[in-house]
C-alpha cells in the first residue's frame, strides 16, 4: 500500500509532441487518490485508526472496525469451531453481519 502523496502517471492516449528545443516532456502528476482510488480510501483510514481499533488492510479490501462486540475464546476446541460458535452467539444477539478480526 502506498502512502506517497504524488505519483507519475503517463497517459498513452495523449498525444505528445516535441518542442524544437527537444526537451523531455514532464510526466503528468496526479495524487496518489486519483490514480489509485483504494490507496486513498486505505489512506483515510488508517488516518482515522485510534487506539484499541483494529485495522486490516489486503490486495483488495481495508477494514477499520471500533469496539469489539466478543472476544473468541480460548480453549480447547479447535479455532474454527471456537469462531463459528462466537459468529452464531452474535447472530443470535442480533448483529447482522458479524466477522472475526484479529491475528492467529
Amino acid at each position: 500500500m502506498s502512502t506517497a502523496p504524488e505519483v507519475a502517471t503517463h497517459d498513452e492516449h495523449v498525444p505528445h509532441t516535441t518542442p524544437a528545443s527537444h526537451a523531455t516532456p514532464a510526466p503528468l502528476v496526479t495524487t496518489a487518490e486519483q490514480a489509485n482510488p483504494v490507496v486513498g480510501a486505505a489512506t483515510s483510514l488508517l488516518a482515522a485508526y485510534t487506539p484499541g481499533d483494529r485495522f486490516l488492510a489486503t490486495p483488495t479490501r481495508t477494514l477499520l472496525a471500533e469496539g469489539v462486540h466478543a472476544h473468541v475464546p480460548h480453549d480447547d476446541r479447535p479455532l474454527p469451531r471456537r469462531v463459528a460458535a462466537t459468529l452464531a452467539a452474535a447472530r443470535r444477539t442480533g448483529v447482522g453481519e458479524p466477522y472475526v478480526v484479529g491475528a492467529v
